[in-house]
């Protein structure tokens, strides 16, 4: 344990922004990276970065601070308490698994140091070290897009829990955006998410498609949606092997699936969404 002074006092509160107690008292005002905040009116002291339409830019949590989370003054936002809980639920297991990674390969590696190293295990941390840097780079991904999407203080995501833009075999949709492009290359706007309820694997995809988006990288039905489900893989297998073998039961029939070899995720994505991919192919050509 570390020693603490007694008179130091933790200097954070709501929903983790640091105090500043020197300009109106004790938790009367918090420090963010973009604003401050008043918490007695639930107020900025400056314009929201994002913009919402209809609503006051010092407005803050969208006047829902059980719901509404903006550590950093410029809000990613949650229309119900289901699509916060399940956003939350994914991103704590990332952050959890890539601490779990990291704190692997810390002692793999502290191991390698260690006197009296038969060759043998040597040989194995070497290739266990390698298996873990990779899965490490996997999930460290999926982390990166949580933080992309939570930091982007250009775009406001916004997720709802509410299925009616949902297809029958759909667990999430961005199925909404507003952007626009400034003459500097900045991204900015918003971006609508819904996912099913207790669907969080749902939240990887969508927030995967959500980076793409404020990369400019929305290209392609093909490209972007294998690129979506193979990090919804790393982060839960199973439910891509449930659409793989959705997918094949389709194509070739219940019967002939179980016959044929496993597919492919780009091969799933062309099966289940063929008619995009040849609507795009078409407008190429006719553009």
């Amino acid at each position: 344990m570390y020693a603490v002074d007694s008179c130091v006092r933790y200097r954070y509160g709501y929903q983790g922004s640091e105090q500043d107690n020197e300009i109106k008292g004790n938790g009367n005002s918090y420090t963010t990276h973009f604003r401050q905040l008043d918490p007695r009116i639930g107020r900025w002291l400056s314009i929201d970065p994002v913009t919402q339409p209809g609503q006051s830019p010092y407005c803050s949590m969208d006047n829902s601070p059980i719901l509404g989370n903006d550590v950093l003054g410029n809000y990613t936002k949650f229309k119900d308490k289901q699509a916060k809980k399940d956003f939350d639920t994914a991103h704590d297991k990332v952050k959890s698994k890539v601490q779990e990674l990291g704190t692997g390969l810390t002692n793999l590696s502290n191991e390698l140091q260690s006197e009296g190293l038969g060759k043998k295990r040597e040989k194995q941390i070497y290739r266990e070290i390698e298996a873990m840097d990779k899965e490490f780079n996997d999930w460290n991904g999926l982390a990166e897009d949580f933080e992309n999407i939570i930091n982007d203080k250009n775009i406001m995501y916004e997720y709802t829990s509410d299925i009616s833009v949902l297809g029958t075999n759909e667990n999430g949709k961005v199925y909404s955006t507003n952007i626009g492009v400034r003459p500097d290359g900045t991204v900015e706007g918003e971006v609508n998410i819904s996912i099913r309820p207790f669907h969080d694997e749902a939240v990887v995809h969508e927030n995967r498609h959500g980076n793409q988006i404020r990369n400019l990288d929305y290209k392609g039905v093909k490209r972007t949606e294998t690129d979506a489900f193979n990090a919804q893989k790393i982060y839960n297998s199973h439910s891509v092997e449930k659409n793989i073998k959705n997918a094949m039961d389709s194509y070739y029939g219940k019967k002939l699936a179980e016959e044929m070899p496993k597919i492919s995720v780009e091969k799933m994505v062309e099966i289940v969404y063929e008619d995009l991919i040849i609507k795009e192919k078409v407008n190429e050509k006719g553009n």
